[in-house]
C-alpha cells in the first residue's frame, strides 16, 4: 500500500478502483489510504465501467483539497470560503462545480529554527500537477544575540554573564539583574533581600 500511496503522489494522479461487490469493501478501506482514489462496484459483464468513470471523474473533479511536505518545524493553516460560505479552516473544498474558482489563504506558523534557518517545501492540490513551492527563511536569532555585539563576560553583567540585546544572561549559579548574586549568597537573607532590589 504504500508504495501506491508513493506512486500516486509523485505521479499526482488519481485512481479509480472498478471491482466486483464481494470485493468493494477491501477496497474502499484502501482508497481511505491513497488520496485522491475512489471506488465503484463493477457489474460482471463489466457494462457499467463508462458509468463508474463518469460518476467517480465527477467526484473528484468536484473536490479540491490540498496537502504539503513540510517538517515540524512549520506548522500550517488553511483558510478557505469555499463557495461563499463564511471563512474557515480547512484544507478542502467539495462540490465544486467546472469553471469555480477556489482561493484558500495560507498561515506559516514556525515552532522551531529549521536546520540552517531554512526551509522549502512544497503546496500541492491532490490528483493535480500543479504546485506551488515555498521557500521559508527564518531569523532564528537577532545579530545583538550574536558576538561580537554580544559581550561575553560583560562589565554590564558584573563580569558573570553576557550582555545581549540589552539584557544579561547570567553564567550558572549567577543571579539578579546583572548577575551580581551568586548562589552562594542565598543562604544570607539580607544578600537576597539585595538581589531583589537591584532586579
Amino acid at each position: 500500500m504504500q508504495q501506491i500511496h508513493e506512486a500516486v503522489t509523485e505521479s499526482k494522479v488519481n485512481i479509480i478502483f472498478a471491482v466486483p461487490e464481494d470485493s468493494i469493501d477491501v477496497y474502499k478501506q484502501l482508497s481511505e489510504h491513497i488520496p485522491g482514489s475512489s471506488t465503484g462496484v463493477l457489474k460482471h459483464d463489466s457494462s457499467n465501467i463508462v458509468d463508474i468513470i463518469r460518476e467517480n471523474f465527477e467526484k473528484i473533479t468536484s473536490k479540491v483539497e490540498l496537502r504539503d511536505n513540510s517538517s515540524d518545524a512549520v506548522e500550517i493553516r488553511y483558510m478557505s470560503s469555499c463557495l461563499g460560505s463564511s471563512k474557515s479552516e480547512t484544507k478542502m473544498c467539495h462540490n465544486i462545480g467546472n469553471g469555480k474558482t477556489i482561493e484558500f489563504d495560507v498561515e506559516l506558523k514556525v515552532t522551531k529554527c529549521p536546520p540552517n534557518g531554512s526551509e522549502t517545501f512544497v503546496i500541492t492540490p491532490i490528483g493535480v500537477d500543479e504546485y506551488t513551492v515555498v521557500e521559508l527563511h527564518v531569523m532564528c536569532e537577532c545579530d545583538c544575540e550574536l558576538e561580537p555585539i554580544a559581550k561575553v563576560n560583560s562589565s554590564e553583567c558584573s563580569h558573570f554573564g553576557t550582555s545581549a540585546c540589552g539584557v544579561c544572561e547570567c553564567d550558572p549559579n549567577r543571579f539578579g539583574k546583572r548577575c551580581e548574586c551568586s548562589g552562594d549568597d542565598a543562604i544570607r537573607q539580607d544578600m537576597i533581600d539585595q538581589c531583589k532590589r537591584y532586579s
